[in-house]
């Protein structure tokens, strides 16, 4: 009876298991490979394969095979026995795999090293921010189990301009690397920056605030004319497309806090706040003293509900604060911390403090002065 279609594995494609060769009459299963008076040649790694190593997990993008050279080989998937858990059969090409960054090495071929001091960020990547904790925990894997995949680059002059790879370059740098493996790609500018793009939607942490900036060049750039052709292009779904796009029309204070704080917020967020400012425009005030609350650490979920209490009747426990505004921004805000002691907090980075500090301590020295040429209460009682 003639057996189902083979799925080939990572062990058969590497060359540790053999199959019979297609009408050779052989109906025996596959073993690994053993040694004979002819030795096998093993097959050439290309870029794009991976490696059965330990750890590394399954094999990807290994070339299937169609269903006529299936039949011919009437192999099925019971007969290919994969090795032992001891891992004892090893790819007799390449020498002992002693780790992960080792077996990596041999998975990508093509790789070589460059200086890094040679490497530059690109100026199509998105990012504005970098977690200094996540890049410590980049760099202490890179430093115990090597480095996972090479980094992107192409050639610009004598130099190298990054493609994918930029939390990996900084991670390399803090661990003092000189040098970094890399993929050198021959680019135009056109293709670098689509390439550029899309490498960063698929890394790790890129917030909402940065995906929306990165939508608008692709749509001005004309890799895509609407937001379904957008969708397609990124990979990203509509909904998540269109609220990203959405956050470009908030308010120019409110984009401020992003521009400062990218990940402050998401699109979700957003979409509320853009709802608040619609129906009610005269509290933009309130409405930035929310966003105020999520730079203090507060749960994005509770800003609606405490920006209409501050519409509606303000929260008790700002009953004594006041808002000095200009043109419906906020810019300071006083509140009475007790009987004698009032709390002043500017709102507003275009604010120079020093000259602040300067106007209100000759306004202080005014008040004190005044207080002074006074008669003192107690005297008089007397």
């Amino acid at each position: 009876m003639r057996k189902g279609p083979l799925k080939v594995s990572g062990l058969v494609a590497s060359g540790k298991v053999k199959l019979p060769e297609p009408g050779n009459g052989q109906e025996g299963s596959s073993r690994p490979a053993e040694s004979t008076d002819t030795p096998m040649t093993q097959p050439q790694r290309s870029l794009d394969k991976d490696v059965s190593a330990p750890g590394l997990g399954p094999a990807a993008n290994q070339p299937s095979l169609d269903s006529t050279t299936a039949d011919n080989l009437d192999v099925s998937l019971a007969d290919v026995t994969p090795p032992a858990a001891s891992h004892d059969v090893q790819d007799e090409s390449l020498p002992a795999l002693t780790s992960v960054a080792e077996a990596v090495r041999h998975a990508y071929p093509g790789a070589v090293k460059i200086p890094l001091a040679l490497v530059d960020d690109s100026p199509y990547q998105p990012r504005k921010e970098y977690d200094p904790e996540k890049l410590d925990e980049l760099a202490m894997t890179m430093n115990t189990a090597g480095q996972a995949e090479p980094i992107r680059v192409r050639k610009k002059g004598a130099r190298f301009e990054l493609i994918s790879g930029h939390r990996r370059k900084r991670a390399a740098l803090s661990l003092g690397w000189v040098e970094i493996p890399a993929f050198i790609e021959e680019k135009d500018d056109a293709k670098a920056r689509s390439d550029t793009m899309l490498a960063a939607i698929g890394s790790h942490g890129l917030s909402d605030w940065e995906i929306a900036g990165l939508l608008k060049v692709a749509m001005d750039e004309g890799l895509a004319s609407n937001q379904r052709q957008l969708a397609a292009w990124s990979g990203l779904n509509l909904s998540k497309v269109n609220g990203c796009l959405q956050m470009l029309q908030l308010p120019p204070s409110i984009l401020s806090y992003l521009e400062r704080r990218p990940s402050l917020f998401g699109y979700e967020t957003s979409r509320v706040i853009l709802s608040l400012v619609k129906e009610y425009p005269g509290h933009l005030a309130d409405i930035e003293r929310g966003v105020d609350r999520l730079v203090e650490g507060k749960a994005q979920n509770t800003l609606k509900g405490w920006v209409l209490q501050a519409i509606k009747g303000r929260p008790q426990a700002d009953q004594d604060r006041s808002m000095i505004t200009n043109a419906g921004r906020l810019i300071f805000t006083t509140k009475r911390d007790s009987d004698r002691a009032v709390v002043v907090n500017c709102k507003s980075m275009d604010v120079d403090m020093a000259e602040f500090e300067k106007k209100l301590q000759a306004w202080l020295e005014e008040q004190a002065s005044s207080v002074a040429g006074g008669a003192d209460p107690a005297t008089e009682e007397k």
